[in-house]
Parts: structure tokens; C-alpha cells; sequence
């Protein structure tokens, strides 16, 4: 670590200069002059250079004085191994202006300092998609990268909030549901569409045992939970996972098992088991993939709903395209088959879906992706379809969208505040399983 922190302090002294130099141009008559702030910097007197640019600050009549003063202030803040400043005046630098690819590019750094490498490597991504980034610099980038694979030991995604939902128990309003039970229809009347807040959370945290440069052990736990005043629909969940875990010059890959607990109104409902490959990598300084094939075995407990069990092939891949360093697309498509105990709940899944991801100014980050997705029943089941027995292959297909707003400008102690928006509809050649469903997220979400 200690090479690593010395050759980064080598790289910002060199932009150091530059800016000191354009420095000079906006204090002419200062006293001290550049060169004794200079001195004081490569003495280590950061207090005082500090204070002495904070004043320049304070006199300078441009933004782009403005900016080029705070570049000088973020990296004595770096040296002086004061990280969360460094954060701040890199992210104010940001917040006026989304296109400064230093800002963005030393930010990375920083982020990789504070150990908090996922945020590292988002924005490291976003800086090397510039094209006018110097070779030396893209260079140092990818070694970054490929340091934040091989060090990373924890990770964790945590988000709590409220969420208000338009459509808790999931029914179009049409009164008439129906199960099967040896082939033959048990009906009853559906209950009218029910709207409720409820309290969310969600958690990911990873732990990585490394053994060595290339080979490590992954593991995961998982966690989401959203609780309603009607418990009958109060979901929590529970998934661990652990396996072997390799890590090349440009990705990374990871073999495993998994096990998942579901419980609903405190009582334990479901468990899936299964084994799963999952893949990263850089395909170049603009194009990431990230790909995960899995075959699980899923069991309901109570013997009503033991029709339901099955197994399930999925594959999914997301394609990230970094346009530059402030803008990202993700292009998502995911299949899988589920092979239930009976053979009419057997069915085939695709979802495809398109995101844009933008920094914008102030501070915000947008986050927009629709989709669109369907199932496909490949046996033919007895329905009531419009008050009428018919026998049919059922067919849904289900429009989303996904959109997410958080503000780093609006963060406290690294907890930023977020606002997700999330809508659903359901269209089937059976009437009871068509649904509409809008649900808002208000809360915080932090990643380290």
C-alpha cells in the first residue's frame, strides 16, 4: 500500500505544479508568493498552505479560478491523508461541473485510498471513457482496476427507507382467482386492490478470503425486507452464498452455492437452493460485462402451494457502455425456464432492458431503465376467463420501469438520499393475472 500511495502522491505533484502555475496568474501581488506556498506544501506545512489558498479562494473572481484553486486544496487534503475532504472538494468540483475528467479521475483515487472500491471503480470507469485522457493516465487507471479486484475484501450495499405501494397484494381488481389441485380449478373471489407503506430495507455484504494474488473465497450475504400494517403481505428474505473466486488482469469470476430462506407473516414459506457461475470483465476502457448462469431447486413449505415447487435455469447478462465521464448505458437481457412439479406452472421467462445513467449537476445522479419482459406457460391449463372454463396456454407480458434519484450534494456522514420509483403491469390472456402496480422508495442508501 505504502508504494502505491507514494507513487499517487508523485502523479497529483505533477498537476500540482500546473495549477500553482496558473495559480500565479490570480494572486500576482499575494504575498507569500506561489513558490514559498509551494515550499510549505513540499514541507509538509499543509495548515498553512491551507489557509493561505483558502484566502485565494475567497478573492478569486472565476470559476475557473475557483476550480483551480480546490484541484490544489484536494490533493494537499489527500497528502495530508484527510480523505473525507479530499471526497468533498472533488465532488464540489463535480457537482458545478459533471465533465471534469480530473476531478473524476483523481475522485477514483481518493475512493481507492479510503478502501471503498466499488465507488473507486465506478468512477475510475466513467474517467477512462474519455478519449483525450493522456496514455500515462489511462495506464495508471487500468492498474487501478485491476488493484481494486485483487484487494477487495468487503463490500457492502445497504438501503433503508419507506415505500409507499399502490397494489400490495398483486390483483387487477377482477374477483375471481383460481388454483389447481390434481388438475382440477379451486376458485374463490379475490379481495379489491389494497395500497399500503411499508418499511424497507435491503442489504448486500461480501467478504473475500484471499489465499492469494488469483484465488480467493467469495461469500455473500443477503438481505431484504419490507414490513406492512397487513403482515399477510410483509415479505423478508434471507440468501447466503460461497464459493471459489479467480481474478484476472481484467475480470474476475466466481463459482458457487447458494441458499435463500423466504418468510411472509413471520412464518418461513419457501427455500431455493442452487449453484451458480458469475463473470466480470472489462472489455475495453468503455465496454463492461457482467454475466451469471444458475440452476436452483425451489420448495414450498405449506402442501397448498407444494404444486408450485420446481427447478429453475436462468442466465443474465448486463452490458455497460461509459459514453464518458459524467454518462453510462446498460443493456440488460435475462431467460430462464422453470420446471414445476406440475407441468401446467411450468413456464419461459425473458426480460430485456435499456438504462441510461447520468451525473449530473448539484450533485444528482439519475438512474432511468425500462423493460419489458413476458412468460410463457408450456402446458395448457383450465382457467375462468371472463366467467368461462376455458383450457388455454397462459401468456403474461409485464412493461416496467425502473428510475432512482439520489443526491450526493444532500450527503451526510456518506449516507445519501435516494428516491426510487418503480411501476409494473401485467397483461395475460387470463384476466385474474393482469395487475398494475406502482410503488415509490424514500430513504438513504450508503456503499463501502
Amino acid at each position: 500500500m505504502l508504494k502505491k500511495f507514494l507513487f499517487f502522491l508523485s502523479f497529483i505533484f505533477i498537476f500540482n505544479i500546473t495549477f500553482a502555475q496558473d495559480l500565479a496568474y490570480i494572486l500576482p501581488q499575494a504575498e507569500p508568493t506561489i513558490d514559498d506556498i509551494q515550499n510549505l506544501i513540499e514541507q509538509g506545512n499543509y495548515p498553512l498552505a491551507t489557509q493561505i489558498l483558502e484566502q485565494a479562494y475567497d478573492q478569486a473572481q472565476t470559476r475557473q479560478e475557483k476550480e483551480e484553486i480546490t484541484f490544489i486544496l484536494a490533493s494537499i487534503a489527500t497528502k495530508n491523508e484527510d480523505y473525507n475532504r479530499a471526497v468533498r472538494l472533488y465532488r464540489q468540483l463535480l457537482n458545478y461541473n459533471p465533465s471534469l475528467t480530473m476531478a473524476r479521475f483523481n475522485l477514483a483515487w481518493v475512493y481507492f485510498l479510503k478502501k471503498e472500491y466499488e465507488t473507486a471503480r465506478f468512477n475510475m470507469q466513467l474517467a477512462l471513457s474519455q478519449d483525450d485522457l493522456p496514455d500515462e493516465m489511462r495506464l495508471q487507471g487500468n492498474w487501478l482496476l485491476y488493484q481494486i479486484r485483487q484487494e477487495k475484501v468487503w463490500n457492502a450495499q445497504i438501503q433503508v427507507g419507506i415505500a409507499p405501494d399502490t397494489n400490495i397484494n398483486g390483483v387487477s381488481g377482477k374477483q375471481i382467482e383460481c388454483v389447481y389441485i390434481s388438475g382440477l380449478p379451486f376458485c374463490r373471489e379475490l379481495e379489491s386492490i389494497q395500497s399500503d407503506v411499508g418499511f424497507q430495507g435491503s442489504g448486500l455484504f461480501d467478504y473475500t478470503y484471499k489465499f492469494n494474488d488469483k484465488w480467493s473465497i467469495k461469500n455473500r450475504l443477503s438481505i431484504d425486507a419490507i414490513h406492512y400494517d397487513d403482515e399477510r403481505f410483509s415479505f423478508w428474505s434471507l440468501g447466503l452464498a460461497s464459493g471459489p473466486r479467480y481474478t484476472a488482469q481484467r475480470g474476475e469470476y466466481w463459482l458457487g452455492a447458494s441458499y435463500k430462506e423466504q418468510f411472509n407473516e413471520e412464518h418461513r414459506y419457501s427455500h431455493t437452493a442452487g449453484i451458480f457461475a458469475e463473470a466480470s470483465r472489462d472489455l475495453s476502457r468503455r465496454f463492461s460485462l457482467h454475466g451469471r448462469i444458475e440452476a436452483s431447486d425451489i420448495h414450498y413449505i405449506q402442501s397448498l402451494y407444494k404444486v408450485f415447487n420446481a427447478k429453475e435455469y436462468a442466465i443474465n447478462a448486463r452490458l455497460f457502455f461509459f459514453l464518458n465521464n459524467y454518462t453510462y448505458f446498460v443493456l440488460g437481457a435475462g431467460f430462464s425456464t422453470t420446471d414445476a412439479k406440475l407441468d401446467y406452472n411450468s413456464y419461459f421467462h425473458q426480460n430485456y432492458s435499456f438504462g441510461v445513467g447520468v451525473q449530473l449537476p448539484l450533485g444528482f445522479n439519475l438512474y432511468v431503465e425500462p423493460s419489458l419482459s413476458g412468460n410463457y406457460f408450456l402446458k395448457k391449463g383450465t382457467y375462468i376467463n371472463h366467467e368461462t372454463l376455458v383450457e388455454v396456454k397462459r401468456t403474461e407480458h409485464i412493461r416496467g420501469v425502473y428510475v432512482s434519484l439520489s443526491s450526493n450534494l444532500l450527503s451526510v456522514y456518506d449516507l445519501t438520499p435516494r428516491v426510487n420509483f418503480i411501476y409494473n403491469k401485467r397483461t395475460s390472456n387470463i384476466e385474474s393475472y393482469e395487475f398494475e402496480r406502482t410503488r415509490w422508495e424514500f430513504g438513504i442508501s450508503k456503499a463501502f
